[in-house]
């Protein structure tokens, strides 16, 4: 019984592994030799985008915002041209009238939500105007 709990236990671990492979075969996201640990660690709303980005080739536009007009993302800022892409393309809106992101948040699963529905729904997408 000891062994099969070993066995179990390694898989159950690495459940995600399934999933990430398919994923980068798809590709879907950006997937890189992360670790278990990596992995398993909460991801920011910066990251989220980041790695999710992949899933299409080319957002269309549908919003005009401006370079460094997100007052928490700066166009040198690690993945500001995603964040910025995204938000054009109606995915993104803000957590304010601003617009302001949080880039260095956890994200939470409702925004995970909203986000892959937009993604993948351009129907769902929202036109917005930062303030």
């Amino acid at each position: 019984m000891g062994e099969y709990k070993k066995q179990l236990s390694a898989y159950i671990c690495r459940y995600w592994q399934i999933c990430a492979d398919s994923c980068l075969i798809l590709h879907l996201v950006v997937y890189q030799n992360y670790t278990d640990a990596q992995m398993n660690a909460p991801v920011t709303r910066g990251e989220f985008v980041h790695i999710f980005h992949g899933a299409e080739s080319a957002y269309a536009a549908i919003n005009t915002v401006a370079d460094n007009s997100i007052p928490d993302v700066k166009m040198t800022d690690k993945f500001a041209a995603e964040i910025y892409e995204v938000y054009r393309a109606g995915i993104l809106t803000g957590s304010d009238a601003k617009g302001t992101f949080h880039p260095a948040s956890s994200i939470k699963r409702s925004e995970v939500s909203a986000i892959l529905v937009r993604m993948f729904d351009t129907a769902s997408r929202q036109s917005i105007t930062l303030k």
